[in-house]
């Protein structure tokens, strides 16, 4: 699991180098919409602590790329091909 982490925080920074290569302003991450159902209290705690690591991480290359990080979020219930917001 921790590979995992590992891996795509790697594969996030290195979109923001290349957005920074092609003098791109903005790096737009989409974190995905909520799954039914939480794990346990404790589970989701750690899940969300690893979360904010990475993002911050990320955060932190594109300050040093230049690059602007924007969050996207959807609402759970509009999350999907069709959602025009």
């Amino acid at each position: 699991m921790i590979a995992r982490r590992v891996a795509a925080l790697r594969e996030l920074i290195l979109a923001c180098e290349a957005a920074a290569l092609m003098d791109c302003e903005n790096v737009v991450l989409h974190p995905g919409p909520e799954r039914a159902g939480q794990p346990p209290h404790e589970e989701f705690l750690r899940r969300m602590h690893f979360a904010a690591d990475a993002l911050n991480r990320v955060a932190a290359s594109c300050r040093e790329l230049g690059v602007q990080l924007v969050l996207r979020t959807c609402c759970p219930t509009c999350c999907s091909a069709t959602c025009g917001t």
